[in-house]
Formats: structure tokens, sequence, C-alpha cells
């Protein structure tokens, strides 16, 4: 699928509606991993791999497609977690974002991870970070990690 929106066009959407997205809480051997964001909203922090749902896709199909994308990798024991949603002041278009968040965790070979331009940088973690921003933390804890 190569389903894409034009920034104006998405800048519109984005001022009217909330948008459909997949994130994965990925986890190897008691260890989550984690992108730290390029783009807004949530630029600089550590977040959940993810993105947007294309029309016609399911939730299944988004979450292997976004971790081929950003970690170059399929997912193993994808697995339907949650639903949650994020809403912010800002986006990379400009006006105020607000998802609807399909939640999955999963398990990937480290050593088949290669990092693409969504993040800055990725990082497992082996603990919550007090400071992350409430939902990280509330997807982490459901996921069962500490």
């Amino acid at each position: 699928m190569t389903n894409f929106i034009e920034d104006e066009l998405y800048r519109k959407i984005l001022e009217v509606m909330p948008v459909a997205c997949v994130d994965c809480v990925v986890i190897n051997n008691g260890k989550f991993l984690l992108g730290q964001r390029t783009n807004k909203p949530a630029q600089g922090e550590w977040w959940l791999l993810g993105g947007r749902i294309f029309k016609g896709e399911t939730l299944e199909q988004a979450a292997r497609r976004k971790m081929r994308q950003e970690i170059g990798t399929d997912p193993q024991n994808l697995k339907f977690l949650t639903g949650k949603e994020t809403i912010f002041p800002d986006s990379a278009q400009g006006p105020a974002s607000h998802t609807v968040n399909f939640v999955f965790t999963c398990n990937v070979d480290p050593a088949m991870i290669r990092k693409d331009n969504q993040s800055v940088d990725l990082k497992w973690f082996s603990q919550i970070n007090p400071s992350w921003d409430p939902y990280i933390k509330k997807m982490l804890g459901l996921a069962g990690c500490k």
C-alpha cells in the first residue's frame, strides 16, 4: 500500500477529526524498545513505535507495516493490547493532533533492528521512567513492563 495524504490535505484533516493509528510495545528478554521522536507531537520524547493506519489495511497489517518501516523487521507474537487516544496541542503539520491508538505488544530479534528516520534514536529500556508521558507509562504498564 502506498496511500499517502499530501501535507495540505492532512493539515485540514487534523483540524476536524482524529486519526486512527497503531502503536507497538516491543519487548525482548524483559526489556522494551522506544524511539526518541524526530517530529511533533512529542518531539524529542521516548515513544512507542507506530503510526497511521491506511484505508483498507487491518490493524494487524498496519502494525506489521509500521514495524518493518521503523525498525526494519517483522514483529513476532503480535497481540492486541488495548485502545487509547492521545491529544496534543501540535503536530508535524501544525494543527492540534488527536489520535485513536490501537496498541499491540510484540517481540523482535534485536539483531534484526535497523533505525529509520522516524526516530532520532532507538533504545532498549528495563524500567519505566516516571518523567515519561502518562500515555507511554500506561501502555508499558499494561504490557507488563516495570
